[in-house]
């Protein structure tokens, strides 16, 4: 199985490089923030999967994992077996999950943990604004403090 993580990472944290300037105005430090963000979540993701690629689904037991890693090899009355899910739930773990359980894997992930569940939260924040329209005056402060730094 192929490791698309890695990839896309490289992706997204191009992405953010590219928004990268001496004087950078508030849509590129917010679009940069939430590029970055998705880059690292997405080498999170890409260690657990090396690890085992059922290490990146939030629910990885076999009634579930066997049916989205390896449904091309279940035989055809499968669905017959209670052991094997119906409806398998294919969504993956978000960002503080990831790191949660990178944490235990990977010394870099360790080390930089408080840093790391930091952007989590940035990326929150920016998602909160730009993606729902929130008129709360709590995040719009914490965006004013990003595009400080």
């Amino acid at each position: 199985m192929s490791n698309d993580y890695f990839r896309d990472s490289a992706y997204f944290l191009r992405s953010a490089a590219d928004k990268i300037r001496e004087n950078m105005n508030k849509e590129d430090v917010v679009s940069g923030a939430l590029f970055f963000s998705l880059g690292i979540e997405r080498i999170l993701k890409g260690i657990l999967y090396d690890l085992n690629p059922i290490y990146i689904y939030k629910s990885p037991d076999f009634k579930n994992s066997v049916c989205i890693l390896y449904k091309e090899r279940l035989l055809p009355n499968f669905k017959k077996n209670r052991d094997i899910s119906k409806k398998p739930n294919e969504d993956v773990l978000g960002f503080r999950s990831a790191l949660s359980r990178a944490m235990s894997i990977s010394k870099i992930a360790a080390e930089r943990a408080s840093l790391l569940f930091a952007l989590s939260n940035i990326r929150d924040i920016v998602a909160t604004i730009y993606y729902q329209n929130s008129t709360s005056k709590k995040p719009r402060r914490c965006l004013l403090e990003i595009s400080i730094l």
